[in-house]
């Protein structure tokens, strides 16, 4: 899974964010693992095919890589073909449901949260997908 995190640290002119990509693992356990990250001086194409390359030189060469996971950030996705052009790149569904519920009002985006906690809720991917409109209200 890619990333890219904000630090922020006070200096006496005010707060400066510092972006720095991230590379994590999943582990078979389901827990998250950083591989690697780089400070960088901003969130961009260039900043990510250097961490994307480190790790490639490294020898993370994505055998075995069955898909990466981003957050659909435009710089992530114009580096991940120079260094991975066979990996299917998939979009995060935490963060694109976090951006659906920033644009909907405060009662929708309430109520869609609480279909989609029952939606993810189901017991195995066959009750998902048996019928994956049956929580979606149009009145």
């Amino acid at each position: 899974m890619l990333d890219g995190a904000v630090l922020a640290r006070k200096t006496g002119a005010g707060a400066l964010g510092r972006p720095v990509p991230v590379a994590l693992g999943i582990r078979p356990d389901g827990r998250k693992e950083i591989i690697d990250f780089q400070l960088a001086h901003a969130e961009s194409a260039a900043e990510w095919e250097r961490l994307l390359a480190s790790l490639y030189r490294r020898g993370l060469a994505g055998e075995g890589l069955e898909m990466i996971c981003v957050d659909g950030g435009n710089s992530l996705l114009a580096a991940l073909p120079f260094v991975h052009p066979a990996i299917p790149v998939r979009r995060c569904w935490a963060h694109k449901t976090r951006n659906v519920l920033n644009k909907l009002r405060t009662k929708a985006g309430a109520n869609h949260q609480r279909h989609r906690i029952a939606f993810f809720s189901h017991q195995n991917k066959t009750q998902r997908t048996a019928n994956p409109f049956h929580l979606i209200h149009t009145s």
